[in-house]
């Protein structure tokens, strides 16, 4: 037979012995959510990053082509070249990383747009600074230009 004592200590032993496989189990599972959680942050900083990046080379797009029109066609123009590689970069890693619902879609209409826009830009780099084509660039490009920063912010 035991005593008072025996299953005393038993009985809180059995209770501590329970409370330390429970904490054991939650630290393991709030370790395992840690990283799940990393994971998702960290995916969705690539985008928020290539989404920034994406704008900022549109916005330089659009000086070069500005710069065109002031008469500096060759700096203009290797601006132009420059920031479209970094656009299509950035843009190739939002493609590439997709983790919302409808981001998918967003991504594939940014990237229409920005095609539309990149052929409307080469082809006013083309013509020489006219009124016409300065025309162009407010009825055609520059709306162009503001919903490929605006589709961009969606996604952001």
């Amino acid at each position: 037979m035991l005593g008072l004592r025996q299953k005393l200590s038993l009985g809180f032993g059995g209770l501590l012995l329970i409370m330390l496989i429970g904490g054991v189990q939650s630290l393991i599972q709030f370790r395992h959510l840690g990283q799940s959680i990393d994971v998702i942050l960290k995916e969705n900083y690539r985008s928020v990053l290539a989404c920034q990046d994406m704008k900022e080379a549109l916005e330089r797009m659009d000086s070069g082509l500005l710069f065109t029109f002031l008469g500096y066609p060759r700096l203009g123009n290797e601006q132009i070249k420059k920031n479209e590689a970094a656009f299509e970069k950035a843009l190739h890693i939002e493609l590439h990383n997709i983790t919302v619902p409808g981001e998918g879609e967003k991504s594939a209409a940014l990237q229409e747009l920005f095609n539309s826009y990149k052929v409307k830009i080469h082809n006013l780099q083309k013509q020489s600074p006219s009124g016409s084509a300065r025309r162009v660039y407010l009825d055609q490009i520059l709306p162009l230009f503001q919903q490929v920063k605006n589709t961009a912010d969606d996604i952001l």
